[in-house]
This record gives structure tokens, sequence and C-alpha cells, in this order.
């Protein structure tokens, strides 16, 4: 025989028919308040549609962002107010550092300079900053290529023949241009309009 744990009035309370009805009510009322909310719109993964949770302070639910800290803060660490999660996450921070410093300790040099050269070109910062950091390292790669441009094509105008300088400011070519043309054998001789 099975037996039966006795009820309290609590319990009774939320099986009784009064109680699911303030429920179904309250959950109702709630859905008609989630279909005029704000979304977090962020694209899902699954199908592509805009997410459809409710957004935190930042704007974004928290699968996707809304947990994060914003502005200039995104890369400090959060300190929680509770004094057990606060020793947690310094306990966490210093086993991190250690693991970081033995890490480092075992990397050989070519690696070091390596994780050092990754760590220049990504700094935290703001938004703006990071934005502003991308735009210059384009240009900056854009403003190398033109100059090796220009070096090779001045490269190429060293190399190209030399004229002499014949009494009228015309010159002849020493040697004959690329493509199988050859230069005139003497200059043609220039008329004086103004004369």
């Amino acid at each position: 025989m099975k037996r039966t744990r006795p009820t309290t009035g609590q319990s009774r309370w939320r099986r009784s028919s009064e109680f699911r009805l303030i429920a179904v009510k309250a959950i109702r009322r709630w859905n008609r308040l989630r279909e005029t909310a704000p979304k977090c719109g962020a694209r899902r993964k699954h199908d592509g549609e805009p997410c459809q949770n409710l957004p935190l302070a930042n704007g974004r639910c928290r699968f996707h962002g809304g947990l994060t800290p914003r502005g200039d803060q995104w890369h400090k660490p959060q300190l929680p107010s509770s004094p057990e999660k606060l020793r947690r996450k310094l306990a966490d921070r210093e086993r991190k550092a250690k693991k970081r410093a033995a890490r480092l300790a075992r990397m050989t040099p070519e690696e070091r300079k390596q994780h050092e050269r990754w760590h220049r070109t990504h700094k935290p910062g703001s938004a703006e900053a990071r934005a502003a950091q991308r735009i210059r390292r384009k240009q900056d790669v854009e403003a190398r290529w033109l100059i090796e441009k220009l070096q090779k094509a001045s490269a190429k105008s060293k190399e190209a023949p030399k004229r002499e300088v014949g009494q009228a400011g015309l010159g002849r070519r020493k040697k004959p241009v690329s493509g199988g043309l050859r230069a005139p054998a003497e200059a043609p001789a220039v008329v004086d309009i103004f004369s």
C-alpha cells in the first residue's frame, strides 16, 4: 500500500482550482505583455531568424551578450558584491594568472615573440578606439602597397634607356625600345614658327 505524505495548507492551496485559475490568468497576461515587449533581435544560429528573448540592459538577451559589460569597461573584470562570490572570483583570477605565467615560461623565444606580437595588435579598448585602429592598420597596408608600387616604377624608369640631347632639344635613344621598335637614325628638324 502506497503511503502519502500529509499535505500542508500551502500545498493544498497550490493544487486548488482557484490557485490554478489565478496562475492561468497571470501567465496569459504575461504572454500578452511579452508579445509587445522589445526583443533581443540577435540572429539565431539554428534558423537565422531574430531572437525572441527579452533583452537585458544593453539590448541583448543573456544568450547573446546581455551579461557582457558595456563601453570602455568590457575587458575589465567585474567584481561581484557578495563576499563569497568575490572570494571565488579572486581565487579564479589568481589560478588563471599562475597558469598563464607557467605557459609563458614554457614558450620558446620564437613562440614568445609571436605571442607578444599578437598582444601588441590586439589591445583592449573602447569599440571606437578599436575601430579606429582597424582603419589605421588598413590604411597602413594600402600605403605600404602604394610605396612599393612607386619604388618599383621608379626603379623601372631608372632602367629605361637614356636619351642624348641634340641641338634642338630633341633626343636620340641609345638603345632600341623594347617590343622590336628601333629609334630613328637622326632627330627630325625643328621649324621655328615664331621667327
